[in-house]
């Protein structure tokens, strides 16, 4: 009985030493599982800023009337290149073109009585014979007479049809004495512009209707614009040389008048003449210059008020927004039109100041798009502000940077994450920044063992540059292959 008593305090020791020894295995294979490892290898540890922006063009510039109207062409599209000074919109202003046509003309009458006056003056003053005299008289004559036949030539419908199409505009410069009409019979063609005109009267030919720029009408220095909206078909206009139909027709007709009248009086006279007081004569010639300088400021402040309903280029470049219309009725100083010099674009970016001391020009950048999320492009900084602006009451520094490549998928107004690398070192012996531990100023590793899998050893390290890309460099306590541990918590 004893015997058997012994015998079951064995079986039940060693059944005891069996679950001690299993629960052991387990809590060691337990805190085993909770050691995370690395392998120590070569690395890249940066210290990276991230900033945000948007995206813009180099030399953006928006344009706007320096006066309000109604739209009376819009001559360039989106998208298109336009050349330094070019008309890209303009406005109505009919009767702004006859004030200029009402300046010019009392300009030309001014010069023309002028010119008839000095000669006068000239002819009192000086002993000139009847020949001489004549001979710059006949220049003053011909000159008021080129005036005549110039003067504010305009494109008449001849029929009432037409009344409602646009007028041609007229240019250049008549280059003929003979006075008459063009006759502008248009028809259907397959020319850019869709129309052709029969020209009959003064000249004759067959001639293709321009609307983008002037085309020739006749041969003696004329030009013709038709506009682009409008429908020529089947219609006919008139050309009046010189154009009676006018306001400014009968004063440039009695600038003309007088230097004809001028010429007949010196005819009249005798071969001599008589020599007058000069400085009466010096007197009148003052006069006549403040006349000149009046009628030719009228002029400028016409024309200057002319300028303000169109928009110009102000350098060659592309035109990337037009929201004009026309017909539509615009405000003064308004930006309608957006346009840039070139196709370049630039990433325009708000930096801190608490970040400026990690940007530098010439900075290599790393560029995403949120339009295209998984593609790298890549730029370079080229302006940092001098001066800083608030944004939200943090004051911050406008950058931009410059993008390398000229991609059409990239547009003006996308949202866009910068990368700078501030500060780089490249391969080197580089471990996550949270396997190390601290103690007593001192920096140290759990490192495996190899005589004893799954056991470490404290290691102390000597740790360089720390990026933040969760690495920081390792100089001295580890070798490539070493493996580091970290319990779990």
């Amino acid at each position: 009985m004893k015997f058997n008593k012994k015998i079951k305090k064995r079986y039940l020791i060693g059944a005891l030493l069996v679950i001690v020894a299993i629960i052991a295995g387990v809590v060691f294979a337990k805190k085993s599982n909770e050691l995370s490892r690395y392998v120590v290898g070569s690395a890249d540890v940066s210290d990276e800023l991230i900033l945000a922006g948007i995206i813009n063009a180099e030399d953006r510039v928006d344009l706007g009337f320096a006066s309000s109207g109604r739209v009376k062409s819009v001559n360039v599209k989106e998208g298109e290149r336009v050349q330094k000074g070019q008309i890209i919109a303009e406005i109505e202003q009919n009767r702004l073109a006859a004030d200029l046509n009402q300046a010019q003309a009392n300009l030309n009458f001014v010069q023309a009585d002028v010119q008839a006056e000095q000669e006068q003056s000239r002819v009192e003053t000086s002993l000139l014979t009847k020949a001489a005299r004549l001979q710059e008289q006949n220049k003053v004559v011909e000159t008021a007479y080129q005036n005549l036949l110039n003067n504010d030539l305009q494109a008449y419908p001849t029929g009432t049809e037409n009344r409602n199409v646009e007028a041609p505009d007229i240019s250049g410069s008549y280059q003929a004495d003979e006075q008459g009409e063009y006759m502008l019979e248009m028809y259907n063609s397959g020319s850019r512009s869709g129309y052709s005109f029969r020209l009959s009267g003064l000249e004759s030919g067959t001639y293709t209707a321009e609307n983008y720029a002037p085309g020739k009408l006749g041969e003696r220095g004329l030009f013709v614009t038709f506009g682009e909206e409008s429908n020529y078909g089947n219609t006919d206009w008139v050309v009046p040389i010189p154009n009676t139909r006018s306001t400014t027709y009968r004063a440039v007709k009695n600038a003309y008048d007088t230097a004809v009248a001028t010429r007949a009086r010196i005819e009249a006279e005798s071969e001599t003449s008589i020599v007058e007081n000069a400085v009466a004569a010096n007197a009148s010639d003052e006069r006549e210059a403040a006349r000149r300088a009046q009628a030719r400021a009228q002029v400028n402040a016409v024309a200057a008020q002319l300028g303000d309903g169109k928009i110009r280029a102000p350098y060659s470049g592309i035109v990337g927004r037009n929201d004009l219309v026309v017909g539509d009725i615009v405000s003064g100083f308004t930006p309608y039109v957006t346009m840039f010099k070139d196709e370049e674009k630039i990433l325009e970016l708000s930096v801190p100041e608490i970040y400026i001391n990690r940007v530098e020009e010439n900075n290599e950048v790393a560029i995403s798009l949120d339009a295209y999320p998984d593609e790298e492009f890549t730029g370079t900084v080229t302006s940092i502000a001098i001066v800083d602006t608030e944004v939200d009451g943090v004051p911050v520094y406008e950058t931009d940077v410059r993008i390398d490549t000229n991609d059409s998928r990239i547009r003006i107004g996308m949202n866009a994450k910068a990368k700078i690398v501030a500060e780089e070192v490249t391969d080197v012996i580089a471990i996550p920044k949270h396997y190390t531990q601290e103690k007593s100023d001192s920096v140290f590793v759990l490192v495996e063992t190899q005589e004893r899998p799954q056991k470490y050893e404290q290691r102390i390290i000597t740790t360089g540059f720390t990026g933040n890309n969760g690495l920081i460099e390792v100089t001295e306590g580890l070798s490539v292959g070493d493996v580091i541990l970290l319990e779990k918590e």
